[in-house]
């Protein structure tokens, strides 16, 4: 007795077509998000790189984490943490919270006091710069890594690192 085999109907072969179609939509849904993750938005740098952007304009970006954002205007460079494990620093005549903010301009760096509510985590509008990349406009320079991020005000030499564990002021 041998098997016969009857044809695929042509609802059965629909189905397939579609599913094919959906599993190909998704895949290229999954590379799109990925490449976007990893290079940010336009005018990101790429891990190794610098981002430059044209004098006066303002720079807000993220670590890859969303936990530190960062803000380069003309006149300072500003990152928010929203999680960290270290005490918060002790800033004289400062009757709000600390901890949280910290800057960078040509005469040194600071920790903020702020009486605002506590920075939640970067949302998925900000621009991500990339662990190993940096980013520079008006005369100051931030680079991520997977261990925080470090600014610097390119002419007089003052910086900040800012990490979940600690941070420096020079």
């Amino acid at each position: 007795m041998t098997a016969s085999r009857r044809p695929l109907g042509s609802a059965i072969v629909t189905l397939i077509v579609i599913d094919a179609v959906l599993v190909l939509t998704v895949l290229v849904i999954l590379l799109q998000s990925t490449r976007s993750d990893v290079a940010g938005t336009p005018g990101a740098a790429s891990p190794g790189q610098t981002a430059s952007h044209s004098a006066g304009s303002t720079v807000t970006f993220a670590l890859p984490s969303r936990n530190i954002g960062c803000t380069i205007s003309g006149s300072a460079a500003t990152c928010s943490i929203a999680d960290f494990s270290y005490a918060p620093p002790i800033v004289a005549g400062c009757t709000g919270t600390t901890g949280y903010e910290i800057e960078v301009t040509a005469d040194g760096a600071r920790w903020l006091c702020t009486t605002a509510e506590p920075p939640g985590a970067a949302g998925p509008d900000v621009e991500i710069l990339a662990y190993g990349a940096s980013t520079a406009a008006n005369g100051f320079t931030c680079q991520s890594s997977t261990e925080g991020v470090s600014c610097r005000h390119d002419d007089s030499g003052h910086s900040f690192s800012l990490a979940r564990a600690g941070a420096t002021l020079d």
